[in-house]
């Protein structure tokens, strides 16, 4: 069931266009997956008016080539998270280059990531929520080719955790539970929680199973003890959001029945973290 906030939302942005005379915040909804069929038509216009973010929004609804051409026509206007993913977009092999081109190759790439950085932090700083959301799960990469300081972005990640971002909760939590700190991992756990409320289908999928997890072995670095009715709930959740059952849900994640784990295997497991980002290496 949906929250009261998730459903006046959308009516809130469009109350406010009404009161203010401007165009209703599409690519707003689009983040935040509350777009109609109207919204999705007026979206398009926004795009082909120009609209650098609803053109982002809308590219990122499409596929193949449709979609590299709207994110591009985005990244030429200059909005920051087309910017990131042009810049960040897959290579061809290098491998057969000589070091000196791939040295210019590089540099292309660290001169084009800083560019995006930078209009990322403009947008953020002006309340854009994708390009706050995007500045800050780019933190790894950032700080990986010395753009940033490592953890110099989380700030901007957890503002768009608090602003309603879908992807940003599940991202938060898998930073802080790579933490060292039992209050960062301790945290994690309420943002995988939080995930598998306003999280896309897939992370919210990957969240429960985390708190599976860590609900069947428990984490005693953290004081969570082990609760097989916790994760059951948590596994209930889970088969429901993969349209499956239980047992087919545990299997397919790997899972054990939390009501069979032996006692002696219990408070030794973490949590999984999600599959590590490949980024590019230095040559």
């Amino acid at each position: 069931m949906k929250r009261i906030q998730d459903v006046l939302f959308p009516i809130f942005i469009l109350f406010v266009s009404q009161v203010v005379g401007v165009r209703p915040a599409f690519a707003t909804l689009a983040i935040t997956q509350q777009l109609n069929d109207d919204g999705h038509d007026q979206l398009k216009v926004e795009a082909q008016n120009g609209n650098p973010q609803a053109m982002y929004q809308y590219g990122k609804l499409k596929m193949g080539a449709e979609r590299d051409e709207w994110l591009c026509k985005s990244a030429e206007s200059g909005y920051g998270p087309a910017l990131l993913e042009v810049a960040n977009k897959p290579r061809v092999n290098t491998q057969s280059q000589s070091k000196t081109d791939k040295q210019k190759k590089y540099k292309e790439f660290t001169d084009n990531l800083r560019t995006a950085h930078q209009a990322l932090l403009n947008e953020a700083r002006s309340g854009d929520l994708e390009s706050t959301f995007m500045l800050g799960s780019a933190d790894e990469l950032f700080g990986l080719h010395g753009i940033t300081q490592k953890g110099e972005c989380i700030p901007w990640l957890r503002k768009a955790a608090d602003l309603g971002h879908p992807k940003a909760p599940f991202e938060l939590a898998a930073y802080l539970q790579k933490r060292n700190t039992s209050a960062e991992q301790a945290e994690s756990i309420e943002w995988y929680k939080r995930s598998v409320e306003v999280g896309e289908t897939r992370s919210r999928v990957i969240a429960t199973v985390a708190l599976v997890k860590a609900y069947s072995y428990g984490i005693s670095f953290i004081g969570l003890r082990s609760d097989a009715g916790e994760a059951l709930r948590w596994a209930q959740k889970g088969a429901s959001l993969e349209g499956t059952s239980i047992e087919d849900y545990l299997m397919v994640n790997g899972l054990q029945d939390p009501r069979k784990i032996r006692p002696e295997l219990k408070d030794r497991s973490v949590q999984s973290a999600p599959p590590p980002t490949i980024y590019w290496s230095q040559p």
